[in-house]
């Protein structure tokens, strides 16, 4: 089993919150699958609730039907499939957020604007109850974080429909804001970084 200790990030994070280099691409070391039961985990310390029924179920071992175009992208899903079935909200969208990423760097595009269609449904579900997430969760960051799943996703008319008298005290997410809605306009579901909004709006 290997286990990254450490990591760093130098650069702009996507607008997504995806972190820059070298932690960007050492997301895969830091997921860890069991080749027994197939339980995925980042650490394996942490006790399982889980039943291991579950584990050996068609819906857990298939990733229910999804056909990834990476196995890198499997850990990180049933990881996230654990985490919804034992309700811990926090891990259950940092899996999923990790294996859309994985989908991107697979270039599995289909699977990556479906898992931003399921994501903005999670983040719909926290944003409502956000006094119950807010020792983790800042309800600004996640609106924006929603914003560019869905511009991504291809849910540009909703993003709009959304987001378009959306206003924010910071400058800076005002302007990730207009950026969103511009590039939804235009139907742009380009990968773009936080440094990209800030050259453009200083």
């Amino acid at each position: 089993m290997t286990v990254i200790m450490s990591t760093n990030t130098m650069g702009y994070a996507d607008l997504d919150l995806r972190p820059a280099e070298m932690q960007r691409s050492t997301m895969y070391i830091s997921i860890n699958e069991c080749p027994n039961c197939g339980y995925a985990e980042f650490d394996f310390s942490r006790e399982p609730k889980i039943k291991r029924e579950y584990l050996e179920s068609e819906e857990y071992q298939s990733c229910e039907g999804i056909e990834f175009k990476s196995e890198r992208s499997k850990p990180f899903y049933k990881a996230y499939l654990i985490n919804r079935k034992e309700e811990n909200t926090q891990n259950e969208l940092n899996f999923l957020m990790h294996s859309i990423w994985s989908c991107d760097d697979s270039e599995d595009c289909e699977n990556a604007r479906k898992l931003r269609r399921i994501a903005c449904q999670l983040l719909e579900t926290i944003l409502s109850n956000i006094e119950k997430h807010k020792e983790w969760a800042d309800k600004d960051t996640l609106m924006l974080m929603k914003s560019d799943l869905m511009r991504r996703g291809e849910m540009f008319d909703e993003l709009i429909e959304e987001y378009e008298t959306v206003s924010f005290e910071d400058t800076l997410l005002n302007n990730i804001n207009q950026f969103q809605i511009k590039k939804s306009k235009e139907k742009d579901s380009a990968r773009y970084t936080i440094g990209t909004v800030i050259s453009l709006y200083g």
